[in-house]
């Protein structure tokens, strides 16, 4: 019975480290992707343009490029600092397309960003450490 109860205190010991050691990581994948989130990039800036021209503005020190696109067809694309929410009606009045790589406004083509997934993942990391936490065995 000694021995079990001794085997079962390492037990919950290496999983407390491994625990700590698991969020550590989480953490610091989490700045490093935040870090890059953080650069600025080019983007194309215009009113009612549907096409990209040699003329077309640049503007530097974005964090997001936008392309809004309203259903008679006017385009706009902008530098913005973030991208923005849309409501569910103006969502069926115009198109907008936020994507975050230098002059990605130049086509209407969305791309996705990782924040999502590792929001997700963070909390399903945070979720786990209390649940294994509060509900492991502790033999006295």
């Amino acid at each position: 019975m000694l021995r079990y109860v001794v085997l079962r205190q390492d037990y919950e010991f290496k999983h407390h480290i491994y625990m700590n050691y698991f969020t550590l990581c989480t953490c610091l994948l989490l700045i490093v992707i935040s870090a890059k989130e953080l650069h600025s990039i080019l983007c194309y800036v215009c009113d009612n343009c549907p096409k990209i021209t040699n003329s077309t503005k640049v503007q530097s020190n974005c964090r997001r490029c936008l392309i809004n696109t309203t259903h008679p067809g006017t385009v706009k694309r902008s530098c913005v600092q973030s991208c923005p929410l849309v409501t569910w009606s103006a969502f069926r009045k115009q198109k907008m397309v936020c994507c975050k790589k230098d002059l990605c406004n130049s086509v209407d083509k969305q791309t996705h960003t990782n924040l999502f997934f590792v929001s997700a993942l963070s909390v399903f990391v945070i979720a786990y450490s209390f649940i294994s936490d509060k509900f492991c065995l502790k033999i006295d």
